[in-house]
């Protein structure tokens, strides 16, 4: 038998604060590690204690019962062991045995939720499977599988979300049909990250056992020294730089040069060089020679051009024929 409608009430609000604290949480931008953070994790983990409390003395829901027998305003109440055990992953333990114990209950929390949507046929049984550990293709499939599912679910709740609002908008009071397909859309989306928690879940528990087991065992530490060992007689440091000082300070002076060779000597340095080497051939001859040369060369040609101009000046004075004086009376 149910409980008034006082009880049912008192319910519904412990849950609404459950679910904000959840929600605000997961949009706020404190450090997860943070005390400021961790107290809001505290608290709304009080407020899903009183929230189970609540559902149990109400006795809201039968073992018998399947989906269509439970109503629209109580079928939300289903996701509380979910809402606690995503909190409870939220906390910062300081021990590892502290851990440990979180997440064995957040495993039992998750479990009781998985239950509850296999029973209500809300999903397939082979959809919420968690325990198999597919390898290589297999496991590739299952995670793409799970996003494509996850995926869908989200834009179906975002969907459903707008209609409400926008039945709410037209001034529509009957929403129970809309708010059903959202309660059971949000349950969906919860079950498939759910699945996928107790998967991770699952590995870090076998983690954190195994290294629990190995300190009690002193075999932790046995190992650590051996994988830490240093060798008996390291190699020495490997030295980079040259050892020499004349050779780091010609590395040195090299930092700040043009990206082009530069030249090591002047022209008249490298033709001396090519002289002695025999690379060039000298002119031969002092130089006072070709001097003398070209002076006399300038003499001649002086010569010539003082002839010539006395050759024109006579033939200017004696006209071709005037010296022919027979027969002129």
């Amino acid at each position: 038998a149910r409980k008034p409608m006082a009880a049912e009430d008192s319910v519904a609000s412990v849950f609404a604060s459950v679910q904000a604290g959840y929600e605000s949480l997961e949009e706020s931008d404190l450090s997860t590690s943070s005390p400021e953070y961790q107290a809001q994790v505290a608290r709304h983990l009080d407020a899903c204690a009183r929230l189970s409390r609540a559902v149990d003395a109400a006795s809201l829901f039968s073992s018998n019962e399947e989906l269509d027998d439970i109503r629209t305003d109580l079928l939300q109440y289903k996701l509380a062991p979910y809402f606690q055990a995503e909190l409870l992953n939220k906390v910062v333990a300081s021990q590892p045995s502290e851990r440990i114990a979180n997440l064995k209950l957040l495993m039992a929390l998750h479990c009781r939720f998985l239950e509850d949507v296999e029973v209500l046929r809300i999903m397939k049984k082979e959809e919420l499977d968690w325990q198999s550990k597919p390898v290589g293709d297999a496991a590739r499939n299952q995670r793409i599988a799970q996003f494509q599912r996850e995926k869908a679910a989200k834009q179906a709740l975002a969907q459903l979300r707008e209609r409400k609002k926008l039945a709410l908008k037209r001034g529509l009071e009957d929403t129970e049909e809309i708010d059903r397909e959202c309660i059971l859309a949000l349950i969906l989306c919860c079950a498939i990250n759910a699945a996928s928690q107790l998967r991770m879940v699952q590995q870090e528990l076998e983690m954190l056992e195994s290294v629990e087991k190995m300190k009690a065992t002193g075999t932790f530490q046995k190992r650590w020294d051996e994988e830490h060992k240093l060798p008996p007689n390291p190699r020495r440091p490997v030295t980079i730089l040259p050892t020499p000082s004349a050779q780091r300070m010609a590395l040195h002076e090299r930092v700040f040069q043009p990206g082009y060779s530069l030249p090591t000597m002047t022209s008249e340095e490298a033709l001396r060089l090519e002289l002695s080497q025999g690379n060039a051939i000298a002119k031969s001859g002092p130089k006072h020679e070709s001097d003398e040369e070209d002076s006399d060369r300038d003499q001649d040609n002086d010569d010539k051009l003082k002839k010539a101009r006395d050759w024109d000046d006579w033939k200017d004075e004696n006209p071709r024929g005037s010296g022919n004086t027979i027969g002129q009376g």
